[in-house]
């Protein structure tokens, strides 16, 4: 079981995230966005976990994604998500992620636990009584 946390209203999860290629490694809070097909780091928390937009994806091909607020641009990378239970073991997801293109739009925004990870879970969400829990569908 992992717990997250409802912030502002908010649900969120905490994973560490992983990308071999691109050398990073460390702490992101995600905010669960069931309407995200896929999994998204935002600019803030890439830089934070070290990664350089101007080296990091020289070459690699720019995805135009849509969503609720329009059009956007990220790069996909291999990354495994390592989510941690309350009993102290940890689940490894290997899937690819994306690195949103830096924007005056996106410099604030949270980076979002889509689909693509929840698929794997069941989903508490109890605002009311503070509660935010996801089980594996294996373990249930």
């Amino acid at each position: 079981m992992i717990r997250g946390r409802i912030r502002r209203g908010r649900p969120y999860v905490d994973a560490v995230v992983l990308s071999a290629r691109l050398g990073v490694e460390g702490n992101v809070s995600f905010l669960i966005d069931t309407g995200s097909d896929l999994s998204t780091i935002q600019p803030r928390d890439a830089i934070r976990l070290g990664v350089d937009y101007s080296l990091d994806f020289v070459g690699s091909p720019k995805r135009s994604v849509g969503g609720v607020g329009g059009l956007a641009s990220e790069f996909r990378e291999s990354c495994a998500i390592f989510m941690p239970h309350v009993s102290g073991s940890w689940d490894r997801l290997p899937l690819e992620v994306g690195f949103a293109v830096p924007t005056a739009f996106n410099e604030d925004l949270p980076s979002l636990l889509g689909r693509d990870i929840l698929s794997y879970y069941r989903l508490t969400f109890q605002q009311s009584a503070n509660l935010l829990v996801l089980q594996r569908l294996d373990e249930l």
